[in-house]
């Protein structure tokens, strides 16, 4: 039997969105090639920078509160660009609702006509929703009352995303386990996480039973090339 030859480098890759243990088993193997006094380098690619979606919409709830209304439709067209964007990935239902609730309010309160359009939007994203009277004032309260009205009026569809299997499909920030929802026509939010592949998302209008195939991007693994270039900038 050949005597047991340590490497001199080891090379850990793991795709974006990886199942939980996926970056224990990388730290272990890291820890291992320490006390192996073997070289450590970790080729997955760069996780993508958190949006500042959220921190957006909670700065436009509070303009909102305090009545600086053309500051919190600053910060909500911001969110909603990005919520556009990335389908609303890791936003909650209410998250998405609160974007087009305090910016339709805020517009109401500057005369934008385009008001009565996020209203309905933050109620066919949740129709459920009722608004605290400790919270909002009767007027608010009233208009969105009626948004609730005309949206359910709207009827709903089906919405399904269709995925490979072991992905994670959220509709309108919430879990869909089988990739389908019933929704309330109108534009909603869809995302998919799938092993080996980047995240997906993207705005959808619905306006009938309506069925998505996501176009996924491979992450694949770096090349011998671009590992060379790595192994070199490490000596």
């Amino acid at each position: 039997t050949p005597a047991y030859m340590a490497p001199e480098v080891a090379i850990s890759h793991a795709p974006a969105g990886a199942p939980p243990p996926a970056p224990a088993i990388k730290r272990a193997l890291a820890d291992g090639a320490r006390r192996e006094g073997i070289a450590w380098i970790d080729a997955s690619a760069p996780a993508d920078p958190p949006p500042e979606t959220i921190a957006r919409i909670r700065r436009g709830a509070t303009a909102y509160a305090e009545l600086r209304f053309e500051a919190a439709i600053a910060d909500l067209d911001a969110a909603a660009i990005e919520l556009a964007a990335s389908g609303a990935i890791d936003l909650a239902p209410a998250d998405i609702s609160d974007l087009f609730l305090f910016r339709g309010l805020a517009r109401v309160q500057l005369g934008d006509v385009r008001a009565w359009d996020d209203l309905v939007a933050a109620a066919a994203i949740d129709p459920s929703r009722v608004l605290d009277p400790q919270v909002f004032p009767p007027r608010a309260i009233e208009s969105f009352a009626r948004a609730v009205t005309a949206a359910q009026a709207a009827g709903r569809a089906a919405l399904t995303i269709t995925a490979p299997a072991g992905c994670a499909i959220a509709i309108d920030g919430a879990g869909a386990a089988d990739g389908r929802a019933e929704v309330v026509r109108g534009p909603h939010y869809a995302t998919a996480r799938c092993p080996g592949y980047r995240p997906w998302g993207s705005r959808v209008i619905v306006d009938a039973d309506r069925a998505i195939a996501p176009s996924l991007t491979v992450e694949a693994a770096p090349t011998d090339a671009e590992l060379a270039i790595q192994l070199r900038t490490a000596g």
